[in-house]
């Protein structure tokens, strides 16, 4: 496929320039230049020189013209626009993307959808208004589906005949998403709501009844990206304090965020706001391991290309389709101090194309620092690494009402490279089917270090851990092995408190200790369980094995688990954990409150502590030094949970973690 330039990215100055930065070579200069843009500047143009007197009125020029060391200052306004940096900078001269006041620059991929509008038939306030295809940058994104498994990504669902299927296009009215329906009965009976019909060339929104339509501000997905390159693997590109809104990207694979990295290296993404892409916000990997799956991208180009050391902070990542960050195979990111937040907006179903690819944050194959992020009310997990998780860090993060898992480790074997969860407040999972709502959980990996961390309020089990499926991890068959769960404080989690396998050949040297667990609810079920999903052991014989633990210990034959009626509900109390399975020895059972309150950020907690809390002995986790709030750890005598230096009864904490890199 040849390498072409997306319709009507730029302006036909900015076309005219990138012909030429494609075709020669610019000498470089000596001094570093800021070249300036201002949409609302009385002398703007796009043929102009760029500076304050006589700015760009786009973005477009700047990017095709910087080079090493220079910086793109753009001022408040609004840009409808890609903007496509045509070169990379250097390790020690950047190019930077300056927003001159933090959030007044905004970059969209929409455009205003001012039709003559036509109401429908009816008594409800439906309307009418046909598409122009002239407005949009490539393909019409109201004609294409939706794909979250990489097959289908050009599927074509308007026209159509029959039952229709969602469109990968999306409505706006003064700056707020309208919900999109595939049914015109579903249209008429929900407010603020729209439709694409079969002949694919009208939209049918649905307006509040107290709405003049032509005197709402509609705008409509036109581009498939805001900010991102054509050239894949350039490096060392500053991004700092835009706001980034609306995009018709497609789902992976690949990964095509609205704002991306292009399987670049050393990009410092700081101060934005990401919001409001169809699929992913922000994309920070290698996009994927099929180049010719790249659109867009000069044939050489096509091919594996791994990309990484990004840093990226202090980012609002907000109300995307899907995914706020994803990244594919990258290495030595960090992921800091950024709010991630109501991502999955689009609550794409469990399972929707055979791929789960859903997250407030989302990595592959990456041993990436991700630390002293708020990452809430996402309609998916809240944390997840994918395939390869080796030596990556998930420390003093706020993951709160997430769905299905507030962390999740999956697909992974990295013996002496452990991933370390540490020091993580994590609160209100909910579940879903296979996913109950588990605050932490890992499946099919081994190599994974849970400690210090204060795990509350999931509907689900506070940790589980299961093998589920034959795959391979680094060449071997994946197992639950070697994973450790230490010093950590488990309260009131509905589900129970810890879910592990029975040691077998799928599942070696897991360990439990020195944690503390509560639980306010009645006595019911017992609340650790066994687990057997893809294991070597059946749970009959591990109930046979618990029957002669305990008759050993001198219980009573009457009082022993009946082998069927226990496979069937393998659940223990602690006494029993720990005859069974030799864990939690040094663990306790003592009494805790927790309540959080994030109305506003930084978010407190109140967390109220029995005496004896105090003297849980922990154990020292290699690599862990600090605690939530980044002060040291003391050389002896630490405290289980996120936070050091507590006391006895009830401690308000502010949850401002600690300083990031």
């Amino acid at each position: 496929m040849p390498w072409r330039t997306p319709y009507s990215i730029c302006s036909p100055t900015c076309c005219h320039l990138l012909a030429i930065v494609l075709t020669t070579t610019v000498a470089p200069r000596a001094e570093a230049r800021t070249w300036v843009v201002a949409v609302a500047h009385a002398q703007a143009d796009d043929a102009g020189p760029g500076t304050e007197e006589q700015p760009f009125r786009t973005i477009g020029p700047a990017a095709l013209a910087a080079q090493p060391g220079d910086t793109i200052l753009v001022h408040p306004g609004l840009y409808r626009q890609r903007v496509v940096p045509a070169c990379g900078g250097d390790k020690d001269k950047p190019i930077v993307y300056l927003s001159a006041q933090r959030g007044q620059a905004v970059i969209k991929g929409s455009d205003l959808f001012a039709p003559k509008w036509e109401r429908a038939e009816g008594p409800e306030p439906v309307f009418r208004g046909v598409l122009d295809p002239a407005v949009f940058q490539g393909e019409n994104p109201f004609h294409r589906g939706i794909s979250i498994n990489g097959s289908d990504t050009s599927k074509q669902v308007r026209p159509a005949q029959g039952e229709l299927e969602d469109v990968l296009g999306e409505v706006f009215v003064e700056s707020q998403p309208y919900t999109q329906v595939v049914r015109l009965a579903d249209l008429r009976k929900q407010e603020r709501s729209w439709l694409v019909p079969e002949d694919g060339k009208s939209i049918l929104v649905h307006f509040p009844k107290s709405r003049e339509p032509s005197r709402c501000l509609v705008e409509i997905t036109t581009r498939n990206r805001i900010f991102a390159p054509l050239r894949r693997g350039l490096g060392h590109i500053h991004v700092k304090g835009f706001v980034f809104e609306h995009c018709a990207n497609q789902g992976p694979f690949p990964q095509g965020g609205a704002v991306s990295v292009r399987s670049g290296h050393d990009w410092m993404i700081e101060g934005n706001t990401i919001r409001f892409a169809a699929t992913i916000g922000l994309d920070c990997g290698s996009e994927t391991w099929d180049g010719k799956a790249l659109t867009d991208t000069a044939p050489e180009e096509q091919r594996i290309m791994i990309g990484g050391r990004h840093l990226i902070r202090d980012n609002d990542v907000t109300d995307n389709g899907l995914c706020g960050i994803a990244g594919w195979n990258h290495s030595g990111t960090k992921i800091v101090g950024n709010r991630v937040e109501r991502n999955n907006r689009r609550k794409f179903p469990h399972g929707r194309g055979g791929w789960e690819e859903w997250a407030g944050i989302k990595l592959h194959a990456a041993n990436a620092l991700i630390q002293g992020n708020v990452v809430r009310d996402n309609q998916a997990f809240g944390i997840w690494i994918d395939n390869g998780y080796g030596d990556a860090r998930i420390d003093g993060n706020l993951v709160l009402r997430n769905r299905l898992a507030g962390i999740f480790l999956e697909l992974g074997h990295h013996p002496g490279y452990p991933c370390r969860v540490t020091n993580n407040v994590v609160g209100g999972t909910t579940g879903e089917g296979f996913y109950g709502g588990f605050g932490i959980y890992t499946h099919d990996a081994s190599d994974v270090v849970v400690a210090h961390n204060l795990i509350f309020d999931n509907a689900g089990f506070g940790v589980l851990m299961r093998t589920i499926t034959d795959r391979q991890a680094s060449g071997k068959r994946v197992e639950t092995s070697r994973n450790q769960i230490l010093n950590n404080l488990f309260v009131n989690n509905a589900g129970g408190l810890m879910s592990l396998p029975y040691p077998n050949g799928r599942s070696q040297g897991l360990t439990s200790d020195n944690n503390v667990f509560w639980s306010d609810a009645a006595a019911g079920q017992a609340p650790f369980a066994i687990n057997c999903y893809q294991d070597d052991i059946k749970l009959r014989d591990v109930a046979e094995e618990l029957r002669r633990r305990l008759k050993q210990a001198g219980e009573a034959d009457q009082q022993l688990p009946v082998v069927d009626a226990w496979a069937k509900n393998p659940r223990l109390t602690l006494d029993n954990w720990r005859l069974l399975l030799e864990r939690d020895q040094g663990s306790q059972e003592r009494r805790m409150m927790v309540r959080c309150d994030d109305r506003s950020l930084p978010a407190s907690l109140t967390l109220t502590l029995d005496a004896a809390i105090a003297k849980v002995p922990c154990t020292r986790v290699e690599g862990l030094s600090a605690d939530f709030r980044g002060q040291a750890l003391p050389p002896s005598r630490q405290l289980p949970g996120p936070f050091q230096g507590l006391q006895t009864g009830e401690n308000r904490i502010v949850l401002d973690a600690g300083a990031a890199p």
